[in-house]
């Protein structure tokens, strides 16, 4: 049988946690892991490429799971340095912080082509 597909976790997956969404996807998880997630534990859901080739399903939880944006605002930036200037309020495990990030304008291009698909 699989490793849990949890990140870090190295015990056999015993568990099938199936996820939900348009095409719904069954992922082998330890019995630890599948009772936390099923308690409500925030978690996402990445796809890996591996090198041999497959699509790996990653679980993160806890420390592994990314920065959340609360809020964002953006203006245009000039100066010696010109582009979007990003305004972001982040959380993670109850911390939050405030970013400002310059984003040159062929990378916030990128951004839009992202968001608009």
């Amino acid at each position: 049988m699989a490793d849990c597909s949890v990140m870090r976790c190295m015990t056999t997956a015993d568990e099938i946690f199936f996820v939900e969404g348009p095409e719904e996807e069954a992922v082998p998880i330890c019995s630890v892991h599948k009772e936390a997630l099923e308690g409500g534990e925030f978690w996402i859901l990445q796809h890996l490429t591996q090198p041999s080739g497959p699509v790996v399903a990653n679980v993160l939880m806890s420390g592994d799971v990314p920065w959340r944006v609360l809020a964002a605002s953006a203006e245009s930036a000039s100066g010696s340095a010109t582009g979007l200037l990003l305004h972001l309020t982040i959380s993670h495990s109850g911390e939050l912080k405030d970013l400002q990030l310059l984003v040159p304008w062929d990378e916030a291009e990128v951004l839009k082509g992202l968001l608009d698909s």
